[in-house]
């Protein structure tokens, strides 16, 4: 992962503070609760809501920098990491204030768990300047950054234009929320494999963005069934890339794509080869 121009953010904005925000969940249970033991002091999590306290472990924390040059060392031992935030405020108090977004308010005035953090819903929200959320979610972060599957990206986070805002709580307008609301397909397809250990190689922020891509690649190559489709997915992130390209595999998409053959059974032949 390229973190050239992360560090050199860092080595810019002496006057800010540094947290790295990752999820518990990410981690090996027994590494991050020693990690949690030996930096108690300095990592606060992110789920403040009462009905959140029995995911606490496994959800977003964020873990105090104390200088820049700890920086690079403390994304090595984090690959998982899932975001870097410059800003000016206590770590407890910045903690508190982007909990709001884990529970945000869709259009249905529903109460949803979100990873709020990620790119596909970080982006749309930060252009969101003309809500009185926006105005306190974002205050006093002078620069947030996130990866994707090469190198860590700032997010552009306009100033806030709502006139004295009151309300703290995440209200999604229909428009935001239709471009951050999961597929169906795609939903499933990321559970299925977030669920599996080889889902850990890869941080959490670039997940989604990888299974819509191995989505596409089995629309691609012309599967129309939704149990096709999801399946060539979860079999490409799970490494099977040579399978599915495989003479075998290729050669009976065209009866997998008009409903001839399924491709579990073209893949269960393939592997007995």
């Amino acid at each position: 992962m390229e973190i050239t121009e992360l560090l050199q953010a860092a080595e810019t904005l002496t006057e800010s503070r540094i947290c790295l925000l990752i999820e518990g969940g990410a981690f090996e249970e027994s590494f991050f609760r020693r990690l949690l033991e030996q930096n108690i002091a300095r990592m606060h999590s992110l789920y403040q809501h009462p009905q959140l306290q029995e995911a606490k472990m496994a959800g977003p924390w964020l873990l105090d920098i104390e200088n820049p040059e700890e920086l690079a060392d403390w994304l090595n031992r984090c690959p998982q990491a899932v975001g870097v935030i410059f800003h000016s405020l206590p770590g407890h108090s910045l903690a508190a204030q982007l909990s709001w977004g884990c529970t945000p308010i869709t259009p249905e005035n529903k109460v949803v768990i979100s990873r709020f953090y990620t790119r596909a819903v970080l982006q749309p929200l930060a252009q969101s300047a003309r809500t009185e959320w926006h105005a306190f979610l974002f205050q006093a972060i002078q620069q947030w950054w996130i990866p994707d599957e090469s190198r860590w990206t700032r997010v552009t986070i306009p100033s806030s234009t709502a006139r004295r805002p009151l309300d703290h709580a995440v209200r999604i307008d229909k428009k935001t929320w239709e471009q951050i609301d999961d597929r169906p397909d795609v939903a499933s397809v990321l559970a299925q494999w977030e669920a599996r250990s080889s889902a850990r190689a890869f941080s959490p922020c670039i997940r989604r963005s990888m299974t819509i891509k191995a989505l596409n690649r089995a629309q691609a190559a012309g599967l129309t069934a939704s149990t096709d489709r999801a399946l060539y997915a979860l079999v490409y992130l799970e490494g099977g890339k040579p399978l599915l390209e495989s003479e075998a595999v290729q050669e009976a998409l065209p009866d997998i794509a008009r409903g001839k053959r399924r491709l579990m059974d073209v893949l269960l032949a393939a592997e007995r080869r």
